[in-house]
């Protein structure tokens, strides 16, 4: 984003398309919890030019420290949703439920299908936050860094995550 108006714009966009409560969009990434961070870094330096990085590039060795937090999630055939091939064990815990295997269609619904796709599409990262009230936990609070990843470097066919629980998350976009 280089001026004033696309900043706007795209604060504009993020709030149309984050209609539930529970799976807010922030594409200025405003994280609360500062893990999250050291991912985005490590997604930066992974950059080949203008090309998108790639699964590959990503060692389960470097990312130890995020291992138990971390979402993979694999675009369908038709790129019309998303598959978590991925889910950590620490959000599972907290959540209590694995989605693993399932598309986000049916783990939560086309609303939040929308949100991943508009990151996709539009090959962005986003911090994805809430509560996490559809577990009936609202006094768990979430977020989450996606991460577009392409194999060709320009159409995304995955995203990385990685979903921490901070004590409580006031901003709001």
């Amino acid at each position: 984003m280089n001026s004033a108006a696309e900043v706007l714009d795209a604060e504009a966009i993020a709030r149309a398309i984050s209609i539930p409560s529970w799976f807010r969009l922030d594409v200025q990434l405003r994280f609360v919890d500062a893990r999250p961070i050291a991912l985005l870094e490590h997604w930066q330096s992974r950059f080949r030019g203008e090309l998108l990085p790639c699964r590959a590039q990503f060692d389960p060795l470097q990312l130890k420290e995020h291992l138990g937090h971390l979402i993979i999630l694999k675009a369908d055939a038709a790129h019309n949703d998303f598959r978590y091939r991925l889910g950590g064990t620490e959000i599972v815990e907290q959540i209590g439920r694995d989605v693993t295997g399932k598309l986000i269609g049916e783990a939560y619904d086309a609303r939040a299908v929308k949100v991943i796709k508009y990151l996709a599409e539009h090959r962005i990262p986003g911090r994805i936050f809430g509560r996490v009230d559809w577990q009936e936990k609202d006094y768990l609070h979430y977020e989450t860094l996606l991460l577009p990843l392409a194999d060709d470097g320009y159409n995304v066919d995955c995203l990385l995550g990685e979903m921490v629980f901070p004590p409580h998350i006031d901003s709001i976009v």
